[in-house]
């Protein structure tokens, strides 16, 4: 299973927000086709770049006590969603292709919430794929599809 830590450099990219530390597991990596190969690659800085990332939902999670409800509060949701955007980002090699330090935002976006998340819904598995990648100056813009389900279908 590639690491995401083995594709870090001396500096690697970072946020500036709360750190969520979801333990999560990439379940299924799929890199880049080159054109005239047949085989996906990682550390090709190109949209098409896929993974698939699974998240236990602790039951006895922090956030299920402290939200005055026992569901998963959007905003770690979101953070659980977003995480795997950014490990894509790294597997890619984006990094690699500066010495500037790098930092991610998140600018834009749209998704559907199509249920909430109880303390026994299991794993949540995340599906995001680089879908666009453009380039102005030092920054670098990038755009991901993603698709959240647990046991019972979608959540976003």
């Amino acid at each position: 299973m590639v690491q995401a830590g083995d594709l870090l450099r001396e500096r690697p990219a970072h946020g500036e927000a709360f750190e969520l530390r979801a333990e999560a597991r990439a379940a299924d990596v799929l890199g880049v086709v080159l054109e005239g190969d047949r085989r996906r690659r990682l550390g090709v800085v190109e949209p098409g770049a896929e993974v698939e990332v699974e998240y236990d939902v602790p039951p006895e999670a922090w956030y299920f006590g402290e939200s005055g409800h026992r569901t998963m509060p959007f905003a770690v949701l979101l953070e659980a969603n977003l995480q795997p955007c950014g490990w894509l980002a790294l597997a890619t090699g984006l990094p690699a292709t500066t010495a500037e330090d790098l930092y991610f935002r998140n600018l834009d976006g749209s998704s559907t919430f199509s249920r909430e998340v109880f303390p026994d819904c299991g794993t949540l598995v995340t599906r995001v794929k680089l879908s666009g990648l453009s380039r102005s100056g030092g920054m670098f813009l990038l755009s991901f599809e993603i698709e959240c389900r647990a046991k019972g279908g979608p959540v976003l």
